[in-house]
């Protein structure tokens, strides 16, 4: 039903007075014509002026027409078709991804008239499709990532009326963040069809290894492997630990019923170097694949052992886990001085000097400095960091001189506050940058790595409302604890790092570390990730090698196959400050092949670049960095591509996790038996409203050209005719 009016700027009574005037006035003026004229032209005339006249009031009197009609839009149901590589795998006699085509050519989808179907792919990106194009998709892609692809849809339909999800897909998620989150925050219901059975697929998989970033030569280092090999519990397993074609060690391990099994190798580095080192084991009979049966890591192999000043405000349960971490770490030689209640410490035969202070490579403030406690150290620690750019690790306590500790402002990531606010509980949560970067990337998959995040108890936070520099990165935020006053739900930085130059530094905005490594065993868990952490935050701040004026690094040191090789690029002028507008070029090659990009700037002396997906192998880089025809420097290193696929590391059809995305969305699993009666399901109502459209009709050109054409015309007829 539509429905229009015309509005006028002025009163309607005013309108027509002036528009008569307007007439009146052409016909007065037409009465008597000198010399008189045909009747008709008189006639002809007069329509002309009074036209032209009643067209300016018209215009003068700004005339808007409305327009408004109701408008009726179908519930819309969004199809997601999970296009990774794990839904090609068969169940029973048919793949997976065989059952969702076969669902998608059902009459459901060209019948049903009662909603409209929108179709999407997705696995770590999602895009549209045609149903009438299914021949077409592909199944190949590694990795699956169901957050980003529902925050995206959420983006693409955010102004139609979307009114369900169905999902046809294994439910196996091994990128991002947990999907159910995500999908509860859509308010949709999600319906699941199923394609599958949950079945587990015989094959072995090294599924994670953890070792030490940088050791030193000469010095034994362990390794832990996880390895899962599904279908074959009661098998005994060789794993191998090579470095190139040389065997470093070699073990077996009985997979029990879990079909999950943990050993150590171990191996000792007899150079200096980054050194690439892979596990092995062999394949055996009736494997799904055999490009999990190998994982590469690298190590960074340093001559001496790293030194370590810890300073510690009072002897507090943090110092004594921490330090228990740093003594059992076999490259790590730590000093510790413990304040006493006012001034000095009870190490009294400590050597305070400055050139004994230069020794160490890294001071951690634990707690420090306290208040009311006077101490020579401190401005002494001040000096040295400052001075030698020694690197410094700050961990907060509930007992803080934050006005001496303001001392390092220009050293630490953030800014101390001038008044302590109280202390909540909250729980860390890894950010986009924490996902990757070495300090807190614990486990090698992002989601894998989350999960180890999510599962640790809440710390003690005081510093919510302290100041962060321009400079500094957030590996971690902290998560208030529900019931927590109008903080609760929001995050706040927790772990902070900084370079600048050659000066890096990290400080824990919370205090009760203790509690990520005690509380864990409480829960039937153990304190990897607390050990992991500690040995990747000394490193991290030890490594001088991304201290020189151009630093290059992969995004990782091991890409998997398929994957673009991006890069990351930082280029430094003399005095150690970001310089842009650099032209940084990039050389990767290997035995056989050469390839070069530039990296682009993307500000604050940062620059990226990404090559398309390499063959499986070992590769080297070479860049440089030039500004107006001079060589700021350069940097190289190596990484590998593997044969490796994210999709058949969990391979099992995971109808658990899919039944709870539908229970917690307020839709429903759909099974077999229940796909003929999808039509009764999806009902939803369509989505009523009134459209509004209007325009100025006063502000059309045409119209005064109208009034000249018109006024015009009659000149030119009473010039003709001899008319005053």
């Amino acid at each position: 039903m539509e429905n229009f009016n015309i509005t006028i700027s002025g009163h309607w009574l005013l309108f027509l007075i002036l528009l008569g005037a307007m007439i009146g006035s052409s016909i007065y003026l037409y009465r008597r014509t000198n010399p008189p004229v045909h009747p008709r032209l008189k006639l002809f005339l007069t329509v002309l002026r009074a036209t032209a006249l009643a067209l300016i009031v018209f215009i003068l009197f700004e005339p808007v027409l409305k327009l408004s009609y109701n408008r009726e839009e179908k519930p819309i149901v969004a199809v997601l078709l999970d296009t990774s590589a794990s839904m090609s795998i068969k169940d029973e006699e048919q793949s997976r991804s065989q059952i969702a085509l076969m669902q998608l050519s059902a009459p459901l989808f060209n019948d049903f008239s009662d909603v409209r179907f929108d179709f999407y792919q997705f696995n770590h990106q999602l895009l549209p499709f045609k149903p009438d194009n299914l021949d077409l998709i592909q199944f190949k892609a590694d990795g699956t990532d169901l957050g980003h692809s529902l925050k995206r849809l959420r983006e693409l339909t955010s102004e139609q009326h979307l009114s369900a999800i169905l999902l046809l897909s294994d439910g196996i998620n091994n990128l991002g963040e947990n999907p159910l989150r995500t999908a509860e925050e859509l308010s949709l219901p999600v319906f699941p069809l199923s394609v599958g059975k949950p079945i587990d697929k015989k094959d072995v998989i090294i599924a994670n290894i953890v070792t030490n970033q940088v050791t030193y030569v000469n010095n034994e280092l362990p390794v832990d492997v996880t390895i899962r090999a599904p279908g074959y519990s009661g098998e005994r397993l060789k794993l191998d630990l090579y470095q190139k074609d040389k065997l470093l060690d070699s073990k077996y391990v009985d997979i029990g019923e879990l079909a999950e099994a943990k050993l150590r190798l171990f191996f000792t580095p007899a150079e200096t170097g980054f050194r690439q080192f892979r596990v092995e084991t062999p394949v055996l009979e009736g494997e799904l694949t055999a490009v999990n049966n190998q994982k590469s890591f690298f190590v960074k192999v340093l001559e001496s052992r790293i030194r370590i000043l810890c300073v510690t405000g009072s002897p507090c349960p943090d110092f004594a886990f921490i330090r228990r971490a740093l003594d059992r770490d076999p490259d790590i030689e730590a000093d510790y001085l413990i304040a006493k209640p006012r001034h000095d410490f009870y190490q009294e035969s400590f050597d305070e000097s400055s050139d004994n202070l230069k020794n160490y490579d890294l001071v951690i403030l634990l707690g420090f400095p306290p208040k009311n406690h006077s101490s020579k150290i401190f401005a002494s620690l001040e000096q040295l960091v400052r001075n030698e750019r020694i690197p410094l690790l700050f961990i907060a306590g509930n007992n803080i001189n934050y006005r001496a500790l303001s001392e390092l402002d220009a050293i630490l990531p953030f800014r101390p506050p001038a008044i302590e606010s109280p202390e909540r509980l909250a729980s860390a949560a890894v950010s986009p940058t924490g996902l990757k970067h070495p300090v807190s990337r614990i486990h090698e998959t992002e989601t894998e790595n989350q999960a180890l995040w999510n599962e640790l108890p809440p710390l003690f936070h005081s510093l919510y409302n302290a100041k962060l520099t321009p400079t500094s990165e957030v590996l971690l935020n902290a998560k208030f604890e529900p019931g927590q006053g109008s903080s609760s739900g929001k995050e706040f930085p927790l772990l902070v790092i900084q370079k600048l130059g050659q000066q890096k530094s990290m400080a824990f905005l919370a205090h009760g570390l203790w509690r990520w490594d005690l509380m864990m065993w409480g829960v039937g868990k153990d304190n990897q990730l607390f050990q992991q952490l500690v040995s990747n935050c000394v490193r991290w701040l030890v490594n001088k090698e991304d201290t020189k004026p151009v630093l290059i690094t992969p995004e990782r040191e091991i890409f998997r196959s398929g994957e673009p090789i991006s890069f990351l690029g930082q280029v430094y002028d003399e005095n150690y400050l970001p310089m842009d507008g650099a032209e940084l070029k990039l050389n990767v090659f290997d035995a056989d092949n050469r390839y070069e990009i530039t990296l682009s700037g993307i500000g604050d002396g940062k620059y990226e670049g990404a090559l398309g997906a390499l063959e499986g192998g070992s590769y080297r880089y070479l860049g440089q960095a030039h500004y107006r025809e001079r060589i700021i420097g350069e940097d190289q290193g190596d990484f590998s591509v593997e044969d490796f696929n994210l999709e058949f590391q969990n391979t099992k059809y995971d109808e658990a996790f899919l039944k709870q995305l539908a229970t917690r969305t307020g839709g429903e699993y759909i099974n077999n038996s229940k796909f003929d009666s999808l039509e009764n399901i999806l009902q939803f109502p369509s989505k009523y409203f009134v459209e509004n459209r209007e325009w100025q009709l006063w502000n059309i050109l045409l119209l005064l050209i109208v009034v000249i054409a018109l006024f015009s015309v009659e000149w030119f007829i009473r010039k003709r005719s001899g008319m005053l």
